[in-house]
């Protein structure tokens, strides 16, 4: 290895070692703060990071040492679970400036390793204007099909009354869902691992891939559940979701559609409980 090459492994890992402790700070401080700010913040945070991701339609390759990049997504990882055993060990107790830590950083974090790994910038996520709109309008469909799908029973029944929709949470809910979880976990998943796995490996064995890791990545939800069904749905509806989500992402090369029927089906879940 020559001295450019060097110097030039040296800069990354700096990079990278910076933004992983970048992270850190970043949810530590969004965990000590008031919940009102931390969730203006949280939903804040992903807005410089979208801007950079539409100004730079194509940057230039910053190549990283692989240990670099895993460094990143094993923070992460073992955050959401040590705080999961941490609260379901009664070690903690829960406030809602926890869950905007443990989830706030999740996009930007993802952009940085678009931005500085890829070097693709917003093509990784397919996120332009064009087509957007009709993208979101089919988020938006899958997400009622799905819900309607799931609470069938109930409407069979007449169990289920549009009027006992609670409107406040929905409110408080989908901004948080859109520009905070949803955003996150499809730039993550479909955005991220499954277009990187699509370059080397059949799309459908990608889409199928990342739809188990997805399934996994909800695994920390199930200590709060004791029933064995309770734990296949929170675990296999993400699976399954994540099977159509993958392939609309596959059909449209965007995450457009996904997170906007990721945000609105958990919208929904929070104003009909």
């Amino acid at each position: 290895m020559d001295g450019g090459s060097a110097a030039g492994t040296s800069r990354s890992s700096l990079r990278w070692g910076g933004a992983c402790l970048g992270l850190l700070a970043v949810m530590a401080g969004l965990a000590l703060l008031p919940t009102p700010l931390a969730y203006a913040l949280t939903i804040a945070l992903p807005i410089p990071f979208l801007w950079l991701l539409f100004r730079n339609g194509h940057l230039s390759r910053f190549p990283a040492p692989w240990w670099a990049g895993l460094a990143l997504w094993a923070t992460v990882g073992a955050v959401r679970a040590g705080a999961a055993l941490l609260l379901a060990g009664g070690a903690v107790t829960f406030q809602p400036q926890h869950g905007y830590a443990a989830a706030g950083s999740l996009f930007p974090f993802v952009a940085l390793a678009i931005l500085w790994g890829e070097g693709a910038g917003g093509r990784a996520f397919g996120l332009t204007l064009r087509r957007g709109l009709a993208q979101a309008l089919l988020g938006i469909a899958l997400a009622v099909i799905l819900q309607c799908a799931l609470r069938l029973p109930h409407i069979v029944a007449g169990g289920f009354d549009l009027r006992q929709a609670d409107l406040l949470a929905l409110g408080r809910d989908l901004p948080f869902e859109l520009m905070v979880i949803s955003l996150g976990e499809e730039a993550l998943f479909r955005g991220y691992l499954q277009t990187t796995l699509q370059r080397r490996y059949p799309w459908w064995f990608a889409v199928v891939l990342t739809s188990v890791l997805f399934g996994v990545w909800h695994i920390p939800a199930v200590l709060w559940h004791s029933t064995p069904y309770a734990a296949f749905a929170i675990v296999g509806f993400p699976f399954a979701f994540g099977l159509l989500t993958g392939v609309m992402v596959r059909l449209t090369g965007s995450i457009v559609g996904p997170v906007v029927a990721h945000a609105v089906y958990n919208a929904i879940n929070a104003a009909f409980p």
